[in-house]
């Protein structure tokens, strides 16, 4: 406790620790009064630099945090003081570099992704830590399916209803390479070659597996044609070689059965059926016809339009089928360059195939468009159509839907139609009836 001081006045101040007393004057408890004083200024003002030394720690630590959850390129302000701002800008350069690395990384992965989801091959990974699941798009493409849906697949494992050989093949711990197996959707059935490979880290470690597969269903239907041109190669050899040999002895056996035929009586004709062996040697006699036309259609080309190639079958169509059959033709009146004989051959036979598809009762109708340098061509009926199992081979030879058909009618047309330079295919065939279509070259003069 202090006391007023008058004049020279001493108070003395004693200690438990001994006798001895020190007087204290006035000057003293100024000087004392005065240091404490400057320790309590000195308090002050260490006690707001540390606060501002905080302040600025804590801002450049909540910056740095922000940076650390991803924010990168963002910056931090600081004083003039020189140590922080030094670590401000240090800060600031490590977070654009953070900035630049990570938009670096992130362009190359997209870029990684873009050329996964543009390489026209199926990929479909499955990681063996915890059967995760990734797919490029070209996998979500083909088989219409998403992410969620193939890992449904891959942990049912199966009896799968639909493309067993497929998802079997993924489901396996299995590794191949190029196993060709069908895969169907709703619209389309794809040909597959299908692959499957470990998948590896950086040390070599099998961390799961790779499944792979490209389209090459254009490829298949290539190797079918190819298979198909051999074979009907191999087939006109034949047959050039066999179709001179019948016709010879054939044309003599007739010539003998048609003089027999004249002298005998009624009586003799049926007993020796001398009509039917006559008409089983014309059958005999277009067979061999076939086979010459199958081996190498010789083309006799000039410039005709297809209006007037059916008008001049229509007479010998009206004469031997049924008049319950209406015939609607309307063509472009255009020029092309044909052979006018076979390609008569080739709208009687379709004429012919289409009447007796609808028992002689219905309509057909033949029409056209042109489209540049080409015309396309349709004949339709409404008759029963054709089975699902002929459909796939129509064309090729000795496939017949008659039960008296040689088989050779339709690749004899597909035949004729291709030395043209053209196409014929089968568009629809259903209950509803049938519709093919013929493409061929336009000639350089177009109108009649």
């Amino acid at each position: 406790m202090f006391l007023p001081l008058e004049n020279d006045q001493v108070i003395y101040i004693a200690f438990d620790y001994g006798q001895m007393s020190e007087p204290v004057t006035r000057h003293s408890i100024i000087i004392s009064l005065a240091g404490f004083v400057s320790l309590f200024v000195l308090y002050l003002i260490t006690s707001q630099l540390f606060k501002r030394v905080y302040h600025n720690i804590d801002r450049l630590a909540r910056k740095v945090g922000r940076i650390s959850k991803g924010e990168y390129g963002l910056t931090a302000v600081s004083d003039e003081q020189y140590e922080f701002r030094k670590l401000a800008e240090s800060i600031n350069q490590m977070s654009l570099s953070l900035r630049q690395s990570f938009e670096g990384l992130s362009n190359e992965k997209l870029f990684r992704e873009q050329i996964l989801a543009s390489i026209p091959i199926g990929i479909i990974t499955v990681h063996n830590e915890n059967s995760e699941i990734e797919l490029n798009g070209k996998a979500k493409e083909v088989t219409s399916l998403d992410h969620a849906r193939i890992k449904r697949i891959y942990n049912e494992k199966g009896p799968f209803q639909f493309n067993p050989e497929f998802w079997n093949l993924f489901c396996s711990e299995e590794c191949f390479h190029t196993r060709k197996v069908s895969f169907k959707t709703s619209d389309k059935t794809y040909v597959f070659l299908v692959s499957q490979s470990p998948l590896v880290d950086e040390k070599e470690k099998v961390i799961g597996r790779i499944f792979s597969f490209v389209d090459v269903s254009e490829i298949d239907k290539l190797e079918k044609r190819i298979l198909r041109t051999e074979k009907l190669a191999v087939a006109g050899e034949l047959a050039s070689r066999a179709a001179h040999e019948i016709k010879n002895p054939l044309s003599v056996v007739q010539g003998f059965i048609q003089m027999m035929d004249s002298e005998f009586s009624e009586k003799d004709r049926h007993n020796f059926h001398t009509g039917l062996i006559l008409k089983e040697i014309e059958r005999i006699n277009k067979i061999a016809q076939d086979m010459l036309m199958l081996a190498k259609p010789s083309l006799n080309m000039k410039k005709a339009s297809l209006q007037d190639v059916i008008a001049e079958i229509m007479p010998l169509i009206h004469a031997n089928y049924s008049s319950k059959v209406a015939i609607q033709a309307k063509l472009d009146d255009i020029l092309l360059s044909i052979d006018v004989d076979q390609m008569k051959q080739v709208f009687l036979n379709l004429i012919i195939n289409s009447i007796q598809a609808m028992e002689e009762k219905g309509d057909i109708w033949i029409s056209s468009e042109v489209d540049h340098d080409i015309i396309h061509i349709f004949l339709e009926d409404n008759g029963a159509g054709m089975p699902d199992e002929i459909q796939s081979n129509l064309f090729e030879p000795f496939v017949s839907t008659k039960g008296t058909g040689t088989g050779l009618g339709l690749t004899i047309i597909q035949r004729i139609i291709e030395s043209h330079g053209g196409t014929i295919k089968l568009v629809t065939s259903n209950t509803d009836g049938t519709c093919f279509k013929i493409i061929l070259p336009l000639a350089d003069e177009r109108k009649c």
